[in-house]
């Protein structure tokens, strides 16, 4: 096997912290939501996470840096929400995310 790239040459990558309505929702239907209200087909869903003392899920997807610049033309169009789903944070750092969202990330 060959060494794996330095950081530098690996792609980069930008979390998004995202709310859904309801707590019923798997992690399929959450991918599945994100990728149609993003409008990309290629992201990772990292962290979904029920709160059922507001009655939603939160989820932080992983997207390309590449994308980006789309994600957040779509976002303003979108005016950052839809009425099932809602973009809360960005950042290329899941700390930070997880950290504004409220995510409490077992190790």
């Amino acid at each position: 096997m060959g060494k794996m790239p330095t950081k530098a040459k690996r792609g980069k990558r930008r979390w998004i912290g995202l709310e859904f309505k309801g707590i019923e929702l798997s992690r399929e239907t959450a991918l599945h939501k994100a990728k149609d209200f993003l409008g990309v087909d290629k992201m990772r869903l990292f962290d979904l996470v029920k709160d059922n003392e507001f009655g939603i899920t939160k989820g932080i997807v992983e997207v390309k840096h590449d994308d980006l610049g789309f994600i957040k033309e779509r976002l303003e169009s979108l005016g950052g929400n839809l009425e099932e789903i809602k973009s809360v944070t960005m950042s290329g750092k899941i700390r930070l995310v997880r950290s504004r969202m409220g995510i409490v990330h077992s190790k």
